[in-house]
């Protein structure tokens, strides 16, 4: 049954592509690569039209205007530019398309394309720990791969049947683990070693504990507990210190450039990871909401890298302008460089 309307899902599309067919590539071209092409890619910054509720594309240097506001969302070139064709319109299910940078001469040939995913079909299979028991530990086990193969008794919840310890994690060859504390009710968490004892300053995290990104720059692995309801620290697994002691949250991060949106007290700035340095800090006048880069080349986004390695993040950097967005749709560098359009004319 599940073929079978995914086989008509598909063939109803193929007459929407082909009533369509180019459309959105011609589109693309119009509106566009057309007026970029003389320009490096690196150096298009979104702008946002509040008539039309669309962003155009506008250059960084001379800060004009390139193309007329034509899509829902900000996006940059790194190094290519994927748009999915519901940015433009808002009603286009499943098309999509990458438009080349500069370096390829903004190639947007195999814009049409269709965006499909069949679903997994199975039967939900409550895992059962019981199995894991083992009562010659006090804390729990791992095989070779960091997986749990084994937990005390008192790591055990007899209602629910489950184990209380969550994935286990490691850090400089220790593994440890976050465990629930009470029932739903009251619950709260907090950070054990394998032997089963709890890492100081981590035995009552009113939230699940956050382990951030590790790099190889940092002497300590940071962690982002609740301190109480909405109010947080972050603080170091190994040092117990924490980086403030206000209510601590990341906004926003990009682990491959290791920079973050960090508030203390509704107070924003930004946030060095590499350095565990304030880049810009907090201020009520930062008005700071999510950040963006452009590239003209691959930039490294470390998937399943447990330690990034900091140089490799140094490179990142060296590739890219990272743009700061504000809740007015208006973009700042690092300097706080504001980058608005100038006057309403398109070149």
């Amino acid at each position: 049954m599940i073929k079978k309307i995914i086989f008509a899902v598909l063939f109803l599309m193929s007459f929407v592509l082909s009533a369509q067919e180019g459309s959105y590539s011609t589109q693309v071209e119009e509106r566009l690569t057309s007026q970029i092409k003389p320009y490096s890619s690196k150096d298009l910054i979104p702008y946002y039209d509040k008539k039309s509720q669309k962003w155009g594309y506008m250059h960084r240097i001379s800060k004009k205007k390139l193309s007329q506001p034509f899509i829902a969302f900000p996006i940059f070139f790194c190094p290519d530019l994927d748009l999915h064709v519901y940015q433009m319109t808002r009603n286009d299910f499943g098309l999509y398309g990458k438009i080349k940078g500069s370096y390829a001469g903004y190639d947007s040939r195999f814009f049409d394309q269709i965006a499909f995913l069949e679903p997994e079909i199975g039967v939900y299979n409550p895992m059962e720990y019981s199995h894991l028991i083992d009562t010659t530990i006090k804390g729990f086990r791992v095989n070779h791969l960091g997986e749990l193969t084994g937990i005390s008794p008192t790591l055990y919840d007899e209602v629910s049947k489950r184990a209380k310890v969550f994935t286990p994690f490691s850090y400089r060859d220790q593994f440890y683990a976050v465990i629930v504390k009470g029932d739903h009710a009251e619950r709260n968490y907090a950070i054990i070693h394998q032997n089963g004892a709890v890492v100081e300053g981590f035995a009552d995290s009113k939230e699940y504990p956050d382990i951030l990104q590790k790099y190889s720059s940092q002497s300590d692995l940071w962690v982002v507990v609740g301190v109480d309801k909405e109010r947080y620290r972050i603080k170091g697994l190994l040092s117990g210190k924490t980086i403030s002691e206000v209510d601590t949250q990341i906004i926003h991060q990009l682990p491959e450039l290791a920079y973050g949106i960090v508030s203390q007290d509704g107070e924003k700035g930004i946030w060095d990871f590499l350095t565990m340095q304030w880049v810009i800090t907090p201020s009520k006048k930062n008005d700071f909401v999510s950040l963006y880069y452009s590239s003209s080349e691959e930039v490294d986004t470390f998937v399943n890298v447990e330690v990034i390695d900091a140089d490799l993040v140094k490179e990142n950097r060296d590739k890219v302008y990272l743009y700061i967005l504000n809740s007015k749709n208006t973009f700042y560098d690092l300097s706080k460089k504001e980058y608005k359009p100038k006057g309403d004319r398109f070149f």
